[in-house]
Order: structure tokens, then sequence, then C-alpha cells
């Protein structure tokens, strides 16, 4: 049957709480996955990493940012220093107006 508490969301509750590395990737990018756990276990401070694996009751819930076919249009990737891109053809952004 499952909790009958109200679910939250991790992320917001590691950001709420200060943490200074929260990250989130799923299991199956290993270019992704890779870096991130070792972005978080470098790191000198509090690190939270909320890993996307695949559930056999709830099989598929993360086929959208999985499938190669759907992934460029699901994922924002954020890299230190870069500018925020996304879309297909990272054809729209994020930045200041000018």
């Amino acid at each position: 049957m499952g909790s009958l508490g109200h679910p939250f969301n991790p992320v917001s509750l590691a950001l709420g709480a200060e943490g200074t590395v929260v990250s989130r990737t799923i299991d199956s990018d290993r270019k992704h996955f890779t870096p991130v756990l070792s972005a978080a276990a470098a790191h000198r401070g509090t690190s939270f990493v909320e890993i996307y694996q695949n559930c056999p009751i709830n099989d598929g819930a993360f086929d959208a940012i999985k499938n190669n076919d759907s992934k460029a249009d699901a994922i924002i990737p954020l890299t230190h220093g870069e500018p925020i891109r996304f879309g297909g053809t990272d054809s729209s952004g994020v930045g200041p107006r000018a």
C-alpha cells in the first residue's frame, strides 16, 4: 500500500537545509552519474545526490529522461560557468534580459 503521508521533494529538503552540493542523476547514464558522485564525494561540505533508478512496481517511470528520443527535451544539463541551454537543438536558454 505504501505510505499514507504526503510525499516530499528530497532536493527541496536538501536545499532548504543549505546543502552546498545538491544533485540529481539517473543510474543508467554513466556519463553523468560518475562525475556527479565523484564531485559529491570530493566536496568538503554537505552533499546530497538523488539517484533515479527503475522500479519493478513503477516500471518505466523515468523513461522520459532515460530514452535518447526524449532525453534532450526532458533534461536541462547544468555545468558550472556555462550558459544554461536546453531543448533538442539547444534552441532555448536561460539568461539575463538585454
